[in-house]
């Protein structure tokens, strides 16, 4: 949720508009590093290994 503090009259760089807004979104949850992890020297992944890291990672 993001909440409008100042409202901006005319067109402003990024910077000057985050200003103008306060973000009140949950943090994203976290994802463990270690289940992305592939074993050394196990080369590319297959198709089907590509498809089920496409799947986790929500692609």
């Amino acid at each position: 949720m993001v909440e409008v503090v100042r409202l901006i009259d005319k067109r402003v760089g990024a910077a000057v508009a985050a200003e103008c807004l306060v973000d009140h979104s949950p943090p994203p949850p976290t994802r463990d590093p270690a289940v992305l992890r592939r074993t050394p020297g196990a080369g590319r992944p297959t198709k089907r290994e590509r498809r089920d890291i496409d799947r986790f990672r929500g692609r």
